[in-house]
């Protein structure tokens, strides 16, 4: 029987009211990206006006509101810790470079959409790949690589004569005595380098540790996750400690004296190693006071620069709802033009090469820049108790509380102790 024209109207009417019904189902079954949704996110150092300005073209373009919490670092993980127990944690969050041992089940991989380990490998530092890439998934993606560096006070150098800052340790131990001046009592008036101790040298553990991996520790079994020091890991400590020893050649630092930076700020220390993040203090506490950034020394044998890293990268919670969108973030803010914005900021060497190279020549993050190429740290169990430890450990070889060889036995039985508490 022929369709009448009458009958081709009424059907495809149906048809119609089906098809905006389905799509109407649908839209309200899964919502359209980009809906006007909500992003907390938790951060250490970073103020909420650097998020603001960070974010302010991915909101624009998504309409998405970015909730930013400033944390404080010495509380931080604790609290996310917690906050993640009780599912009240953030969408994205700061994901410390050693963390991934005892975090990793907290976060989510990176759509590979957003991050591969073949992209990273092509557009980030190899540290990143160590830090962040594990069974080919990307974990966190940083906006920028920290790393210890040689700061150094020009004008006591002169007074001294010498010309240029030490380049090997060794260089760095024949120039202390020199720099350093005691009164007739043996009080420190100059202190050549701040080395030696650890309540008043606040980068004392990772100064200490880079020394171990500058000569051979791998620091970490990650077969078996256990400590492996190396062979001569009390080098390390000898060597560190010998600055605070009144009957060494080299003495000049002790416990009586205030915290390192703030001495250098006041013209009293030749040397201190200190992060790109440090310097901010220091200009807080002296701003018109005139100091220059070395590459970090390197033992005189070295065939390979072996430098520290310490930063963070951006990861996405498990528990979050808004994962894909979370990511999406993380895409939008380490992108090269705001990831560009943020190094010039804040005052830190950027994460990916096509932008770290911009800074070359920069005043404050060339040698930072050039060190993010080299700067490695390790898996630790827990980042915290690890400088305590160390910091604990340097304190009592100082005040003859422990020998060496005893020193040793209780930082692997120690880290080992953290290992199997994860």
């Amino acid at each position: 029987m022929p369709v009448t024209k009458q009958q081709i109207i009424i059907i495809g009417g149906i048809i119609l009211v089906i098809a905006i019904g389905g799509f109407l189902l649908y839209r309200g079954l899964k919502p359209a990206p980009n809906s006007n949704l909500t992003i907390t996110v938790w951060g250490v150092d970073d103020d909420k006006n650097i998020w603001e300005n960070l974010t302010k073209r991915y909101t624009q373009e998504t309409k998405n509101k970015i909730v930013y919490i400033k944390k404080n670092v010495k509380t931080y993980e604790r609290e996310l810790v917690d906050a993640l127990a009780s599912g009240s944690g953030p969408d994205v969050f700061y994901f410390h470079n050693t963390w991934f041992l005892k975090h990793y089940q907290k976060i989510v991989a990176a759509p590979k959409s957003i991050a591969t380990s073949k992209t990273i490998e092509e557009n980030y530092p190899s540290t990143i790949t160590h830090d962040f890439v594990s069974n080919n998934q990307v974990i966190a993606l940083p906006l920028f690589i920290d790393s210890l560096a040689l700061l150094y006070n020009p004008a006591l150098l002169d007074q001294a004569a010498i010309p240029f800052p030490p380049k090997t340790w060794e260089e760095l131990t024949t120039m202390v005595p020199k720099l350093t001046k005691l009164d007739d009592r043996k009080n420190i008036l100059y202190s050549g380098a701040a080395l030696g101790t650890s309540n008043n040298i606040e980068n004392a553990a990772d100064i200490t540790m880079l020394l171990m991996m500058q000569t051979g520790s791998p620091m970490i079994n990650a077969k078996t996750l256990r400590a492996d020091l190396g062979t001569n890991p009390k080098d390390a400590l000898s060597f560190y400690t010998q600055f605070s020893n009144n009957q060494t050649g080299v003495y000049t630092w002790n416990n009586s004296m205030a915290n390192a930076l703030d001495e250098f700020a006041r013209g009293k220390v030749a040397f201190v190693f200190a992060y790109a993040k440090d310097i901010a203090y220091i200009r807080s506490v002296a701003p018109y006071f005139t100091f220059k950034i070395a590459l970090m020394p390197q033992p005189q044998k070295a065939t390979l620069r072996k430098d520290f890293s310490n930063y963070w990268g951006l990861a996405v919670s498990k528990q979050s709802r808004n994962q894909t969108e979370a990511w999406s973030l993380i895409a939008a803010v380490t992108d090269a033009q705001e990831a560009q914005w943020y190094s010039q900021r804040v005052n830190v060497s950027p994460a990916k090469k096509s932008i770290i190279s911009q800074f070359r020549n920069d005043p404050i993050l060339d040698v930072f820049t050039r060190q993010a190429y080299t700067a490695f740290n390790w898996p630790q169990p827990d980042t915290e108790g690890i400088k305590t430890l160390f910091n604990e450990t340097i304190d009592n070889i100082v005040r003859s509380r422990v020998t060496l060889e005893n020193a040793m036995q209780y930082l692997n039985a120690q880290i080992n102790r953290m290992f199997d508490a994860i």
